[in-house]
Formats: structure tokens, C-alpha cells, sequence
């Protein structure tokens, strides 16, 4: 049985490294056999701001209907992630407020338990930053790592979450990205 992949762009731009980056890696994945369905946030058309916050009884759009099946549906989500302000831009954040709601992703059943419904999953960062890796890997101690992989997946059941960190891009060519969408592609195959 072929491992099924979901890859979220959260680039905004319409063309981006980050694009790039989601392709690279859904084309190893798929050339080792997995099932691949990428998402590029900028072409669906939701709503960011949950209105009324986890009691909200806010209808999800058609895209967030689907993103929501493409969830339950992978083993394992990759995030391409452009770190900006060392944080993951508004509409990244939107999503997930969005997505990850009750019912779908969790249910609390008393006073600090709850039940985890997106279990068995793994997930992957591709990080992005103009800043060199090592500073935000060491220094700010990967602050989405925390954010989006302990406090958000993991508490919704996700298991292991990992991250990669690109780096030094403020001046960055397409010359000098071309090893690290061949090193992308290559952990996408890796991970089929």
C-alpha cells in the first residue's frame, strides 16, 4: 500500500521558492510510488478569521471542506512554510484556525483531556528563512516546531513532526536554490 502525501504550500506568493519547494518534494514522493495531493493556499478562497473561535458555528467553504478530507485522508502532511516576523505568515495561521476545529480535529471531553481524532499521521516543515538556519534552529529554538508541531498537530494526535530548515535566502538566485529543490525532491522520495 503507497503512502499517502499531503503537501501545504503557505506561500502567498503565485510564484515562490515555496512553490517550488511543494512541487520538488510531491515529485520525489510520487516517482517512489506515494500517493501526492498538494495544496497551495493562496489559490483556495476561504475566509482566515474563525469569527466566533472554537465555539464558532462558522460554515466552512467549499476548499476548507475539502482540505479537511485531504487531512483525514494522509499518512503524512508536509508544510512549506516562509518564516516571516520568525513566525508562519497570516494565512498559514488562518488556515489552521479554520481547519483544525472541533469535532474534526479534537474533542475536549472534561476539565484538560480531550480526545485526538487525527492520529497515526506524521508531518514534516519545510522552513524557509532570509536569516542564516542555525539561528533560528538554535537560537530562537524553532519556534514553529512548537507552534504548529507540539502545540497544534501533536495535540490533535499527530506523532513524530520534523523539520528542515533553509536558510540565507534574503539574496538568494534560482542558481543557488537549485540543490535544495533537489535535496527537497530527494527527502520526498525518501519519505514515499
Amino acid at each position: 500500500m503507497s503512502k499517502k502525501i499531503l503537501v501545504i504550500n503557505s506561500n502567498p506568493a503565485r510564484e515562490s521558492l515555496g512553490k517550488a519547494l511543494a512541487v520538488a518534494y510531491s515529485d520525489g514522493a510520487e516517482s517512489n510510488g506515494a500517493e501526492v495531493q498538494v495544496l497551495h493556499l493562496m489559490d483556495l478562497k476561504f475566509d482566515p478569521i474563525l469569527w466566533g473561535g472554537d465555539k464558532s458555528t462558522q460554515e466552512l467553504e467549499p476548499d476548507l471542506v475539502k482540505a479537511q478530507e485531504l487531512i483525514k485522508w494522509a499518512d503524512h502532511i508536509v508544510f512549506v512554510i516562509p518564516i516571516w516576523w520568525q513566525n508562519m505568515p497570516a494565512i498559514l495561521k488562518g488556515f489552521i484556525d479554520r481547519v483544525f476545529l472541533p469535532d474534526f480535529a479534537y474533542k475536549f471531553t472534561g476539565p484538560n483531556k480531550w480526545d485526538k481524532y487525527l492520529t497515526n499521521k506524521t508531518a514534516q516543515f519545510i522552513l524557509t528563512t532570509g536569516g542564516p538556519a542555525w539561528f533560528y534552529k538554535y537560537i530562537l529554538r524553532n519556534p514553529i516546531n512548537k507552534l504548529l508541531g507540539r502545540d497544534v498537530l501533536k495535540f490533535c494526535g499527530f506523532g513524530k513532526c520534523k523539520s528542515i530548515v533553509i536558510g540565507g535566502l534574503v539574496d538568494a538566485s534560482e542558481e543557488s536554490c537549485k540543490p535544495w529543490l533537489e535535496k527537497i525532491k530527494m527527502l520526498g522520495k525518501k519519505q514515499a
